[in-house]
């Protein structure tokens, strides 16, 4: 039953044109980065080969941080697909386990939300043989070096950001809140990086990236050119310890929503309804007031208006993602 889930949520997004708009969005940003001397991604590429590893790997991990949003639309898809369309009760009261359900769930939107991130490789690739590349500024394809961007950068990041999303999205049972994890998320990430400039945080700042993009800096800080072209960085040192440390916490905080599911519903509070007064004498019809008819056309759109803009303003998503801008 495990992989007939997990089977199921790859056979639908592979059928959707979302996900492969963002492998093509990517692979084109990609493809204009390394390919073209207009547009700069996160790097900037001067003396070393366009399609060196260390560019391979700086991508990757620049990547991630794109991908956060987006994976947000296919980890809240495969977590909460039965709660949008009203299935989970049919579900749920068939004689499925808790296991087959959640992994195959997580598994599936996991493997699915790494094919955009492959667009990296592939930009690269397609742009090696466009007419106006210059020959001295590539090197052979080193399909190892696109190896190791995969499993060192994309992989784990993948799995961190995966646990986050499905975690938030099983218990919340909203399809907005995982979103507003997706933003929270980003912007700690870059609070973060701003309050971690100091050489002397370098370590620390290293360590907890749950992206990679700062622990591939520092242990990227001295390499010659020739290492840059020659070098990928691998499982070792300060990134083999950076990417266990936040395997390990995306691992821990999924087993915290796997533990905390219930196939059950949510209870929600019953409103008190007020009791009915006794003796209430009805007079006439005539002597009740009736209400007055908006007949404007204007006056009506004023009322919608400002019905739906109390119920954004005042929502838990809408007050989070303003917090969360403040603070950033």
């Amino acid at each position: 039953m495990f992989w007939r889930i997990a089977w199921f949520e790859i056979k639908f997004w592979l059928r959707s044109w979302m996900l492969w708009v963002f492998f093509v969005v990517l692979g084109v940003a990609v493809f204009f980065a390394v390919g073209t001397p207009y547009v700069q991604l996160g790097i900037v590429l001067t003396n070393t080969h366009h399609n060196s590893p260390y560019v391979i790997q700086a991508y990757y991990s620049i990547i991630s941080l794109f991908m956060l949003v987006m994976m947000a639309a296919f980890i809240n898809s495969a977590a909460l697909r039965d709660f949008r369309f009203n299935t989970n009760q049919i579900i749920f009261s068939t004689p499925i386990r808790r296991r087959d359900f959640l992994l195959g769930r997580f598994v599936g939107g996991t493997l699915v939300s790494l094919i955009p991130m492959l667009g990296v490789s592939a930009g690269i690739l397609v742009a090696k043989y466009m007419p106006w590349a210059e020959p001295e500024q590539w090197g052979r394809i080193d399909w190892s070096a696109h190896l190791h961007a995969i499993t060192v950068f994309a992989l784990p990041t993948v799995f961190f950001m995966a646990a986050v999303l499905f975690a938030v999205a099983v218990l919340a049972r909203n399809e907005i809140v995982p979103f507003v994890a997706a933003v929270g998320l980003l912007i700690g990430y870059i609070l973060g990086d701003s309050l971690l400039t100091d050489p002397k945080y370098e370590p620390a700042a290293a360590l907890l990236d749950p992206f990679g993009a700062r622990t591939f800096v520092l242990v990227t800080k001295y390499w010659t050119v020739a290492e840059k072209n020659s070098i990928s960085v691998g499982w070792s040192g300060m990134m083999l310890w950076n990417r266990l440390l936040w395997i390990a916490i995306g691992l821990a905080i999924f087993l915290f929503a796997y533990f905390r599911f219930s196939f059950a519903e949510k209870r929600t509070k019953a409103r008190a309804t007020e009791p009915e007064p006794r003796g209430l004498v009805i007079g006439s019809v005539a002597s009740l007031a009736t209400p007055k008819l908006q007949s404007s056309q204007w006056a009506k759109f004023l009322g919608s208006l400002k019905i739906h803009l109390r119920g954004t303003v005042t929502s838990i998503p809408f007050i989070i993602i303003m917090l969360a801008g403040a603070v950033n």
